[in-house]
């Protein structure tokens, strides 16, 4: 049960399909330990959209993942919040792997914003020295 409503298992394994988790029975009897670091998360994307939020907050969501998994985890959150016609709000260090799903980007510097705007415009014409020094800070996402 979540927010007063009780989980339907069709609904859970029809979130985890979208989430291109097809053996849906299988994971909902496994232990974390028992599943990859991108199932794990891609498992955690389907859960918090479950009850079909229209904002979702999500909190370094490739801190722990090898570079294609982070690639593989952002494109899905992209197609699948397109899906449900909800908004990501991602909070993370890595300005390049935000930019790749992102329509606009905030950068913060010790808690104050510097800069706000296109996901095209902040990262081909900075303004900011910190949005720079992000920008040649981080590795490419592949």
């Amino acid at each position: 049960r979540a927010h007063g409503e009780s989980y339907d298992v069709s609904r859970v394994i029809d979130m985890l399909n979208l989430v291109h988790l097809t053996d849906g029975e299988r994971i909902l009897q496994s232990y974390p330990f028992q599943l990859s670091g991108g199932m794990q998360q891609r498992l955690a994307i389907a859960l918090s959209l479950i009850l079909k939020p229209g904002i979702v907050f999500a909190d370094e969501p490739t801190s722990a993942l090898d570079m294609l998994v982070q690639a593989s985890v952002l494109d899905l959150m992209k197609e699948v919040t397109q899906a449900l016609g909800a908004t990501v709000i991602i909070v993370t260090h890595n300005i390049k792997a935000a930019a790749r799903i992102a329509n606009s980007i905030g950068v913060m510097n010790k808690g104050q914003l510097v800069e706000v705007g296109s996901t095209e415009e902040v990262m081909a014409h900075p303004k900011d020295e910190y949005t720079r020094i992000l920008l040649d800070s981080v590795m490419k996402v592949v």
